[in-house]
């Protein structure tokens, strides 16, 4: 075998490598990126719940003392456009709706997001992709 025909080989058999090892690791990236815990609220860059999570926090709910600890954000900073939302769901008799204002403190236009009942069920939301500079849970 020549210099060139090694060379040759040696550059098909690294090539077919990375191949075989970049779906793993673009998948494991991706899983980290777009990884919303089974009682987080979260906004995400892309439509249909893909994409980097833009934002994210927590709902607790205390089913001993019926409370829930909502989400309700006065400033996000800097502000965001998510495409889609991803909202847990909430304990019997609980609905609510996300309002998603265009600028800090509950002002301008906004968009709504609804989530409730079952607990064990999450709701899931397409966006506009407009700014979101705060959050409000309205509930009922």
């Amino acid at each position: 075998m020549s210099g060139v025909q090694a060379r040759h080989r040696a550059a098909v058999l690294v090539a077919a490598a990375l191949v075989a090892l970049a779906p793993g690791v673009g998948a494991t990236a991706e899983a980290k990126r777009a990884s919303c815990g089974e009682r987080d609220f979260c906004l995400y860059a892309g439509s249909h719940q893909t994409g980097k999570i833009l934002f994210q926090r927590t709902v607790t709910v205390d089913e001993e003392e019926g409370t829930v600890h909502l989400v309700n954000e006065d400033e996000i900073d800097p502000l965001i456009r998510p495409r889609s939302a991803r909202l847990p769901g909430l304990p019997e008799g609980l609905s609510c709706i996300a309002v998603l204002s265009e600028v800090p403190h509950y002002q301008g236009d906004y968009q709504e997001a609804a989530y409730g009942y079952p607990l064990d069920e999450d709701a899931v939301t397409e966006l506009s992709g407009q700014t979101v500079g705060s959050i409000d849970s309205d509930c009922g």
